[in-house]
């Protein structure tokens, strides 16, 4: 359907086929306006969870400071079980880090009086984190600030106590049972006399 010169009609038509086109391609999208409220509700909600997130870390770093400790005593326990020798597990109050030695062997394969670094990760020195205190009650001590529990070959040990607490008053306790040498982590309630 051709009209004159004009082309009028044609024009039209194809001016409407243009538009359907257009609208069928039309991508939706989100205005300035309504991207700036999103972001800001974000925000806000980030801004009320923040508190909860930095006490799940505090709380986590105070339970891998308990952890690496009673897997420090536990490997000094089996350590001197199956070496036959005492193996010692010191605590740097100054310094906040303890670590694990064990008892020197001479070339008759006789222990000697002498205690030498482990040489394992186990053995290696682990420094608390920051804002965790750490408060020891132990049979040994080298001087007032280093002290040191011992576990003998025959599986008893030394008495153990140690308390580690964070700034918002969390706490966990670690003792060694000198009967048995067992480590345990127990709350604050639990403690035994």
């Amino acid at each position: 359907m051709r009209t004159s010169l004009t082309g009028r009609k044609s024009d039209t038509r194809l001016a409407q086929c243009h538009a359907a086109r257009a609208s069928s391609l039309r991508i939706d999208g989100f205005t300035l306006v309504e991207l700036l409220v999103a972001m800001v509700i974000l925000v806000i909600v980030m801004a009320a969870a923040a508190p909860s997130f930095v006490q799940m870390r505090r709380e986590a770093s105070l339970r891998a400071a308990a952890r690496a400790m009673m897997a420090t005593l536990n490997y000094a326990r089996s350590t001197a079980a199956s070496r036959a020798v005492q193996a010692r597990v010191y605590f740097d109050l100054e310094a906040r880090q303890f670590w694990m030695s064990v008892q020197q062997i001479d070339e008759d394969g006789r222990p000697t009086a002498d205690f030498v670094p482990e040489r394992t990760s186990l053995g290696q020195r682990f420094a608390l984190p920051p804002r965790i205190e750490m408060v020891v009650q132990a049979e040994g001590a080298e001087g007032r600030d280093l002290l040191y529990t011992t576990f003998y070959p025959d599986g008893h040990a030394d008495a153990l106590q140690v308390n580690m607490k964070d700034e918002a008053g969390r706490e966990k306790v670690i003792a060694v049972e000198p009967v048995t040498g067992r480590v345990e982590m127990m709350a604050p309630n639990e403690i035994r006399e």
